[in-house]
């Protein structure tokens, strides 16, 4: 038996064991920005390639249409795109990209609790939906539908406050409790503890 090799070979394991430990789960605003830049991207990449001109519209009256224009333009410029904000600013655009409609949802559900019924790992659910239209150059619609997408993952408590940091009010998350575990768990909870206080009441009369 080569234990001299099995510990080299767990030491060479170990930092990425012990940064999947210590590793701090994405915002759901960052989670939400992912769901939408992915989406958006796969749509333009089939009218122009980096170095093109885009131009992105959204509704500037409404929160998060502003929240999803600022998204896509940071995510199109990070893929070397060019981006303006107004079509008269722009000659020879290759597309338009125009998002509308944006709604985003966070719930958290009990995942694990500990041996006195409280939560210690929630699951994350992210949803994101939103409409999208993209043109081409000849301002023919190559694309435009709704679009849908999520994320699931499971969070503890720690995490669950990290993720809410710096997030607007509209991507915060929402707890329930899981129903089945609500229902009989949290009830027999409160008769086994009254129960206890009873037995003790009468034993220590006894005594």
């Amino acid at each position: 038996m080569n234990r001299r090799g099995d510990r080299l070979g767990f030491l060479a394991l170990l930092p990425f064991i012990l940064s999947g430990l210590f590793a701090q789960p994405r915002s759901n605003q960052a989670v939400l920005a992912d769901l939408l830049s992915r989406a958006t991207l796969e749509q333009i990449k089939t009218v122009a390639t980096p170095g093109d001109t885009l131009s992105i519209r959204y509704n500037r009256q409404d929160t998060r249409s502003v929240w999803a224009g600022i998204i896509l333009t940071d995510s199109c410029l990070a893929g070397n795109y060019l981006v303006y904000s107004t079509p008269e600013e722009a000659a020879h655009l290759k597309a338009v990209v125009e998002v509308d409609n944006v709604s985003a949802t966070v719930a958290y559900q009990t995942a694990a609790r500990n041996w006195m019924g409280r939560s210690r790992a929630w699951q994350r659910t992210v949803s994101l939906t939103f409409h999208l239209l993209v043109s081409n150059a000849e301002g023919k619609v190559v694309f435009s539908g709704p679009i849908e997408k999520a994320l699931s993952d499971t969070l503890t408590r720690e995490q669950l406050r990290v993720a809410e940091q710096g997030a607007p009010e509209f991507v915060r998350g929402t707890i329930s409790e899981n129903g089945l575990i609500k229902r009989w768990l949290e009830p027999g909870l409160v008769i086994g503890a009254t129960a206890v206080v009873v037995y003790l009441f009468y034993a220590l009369r006894s005594d």
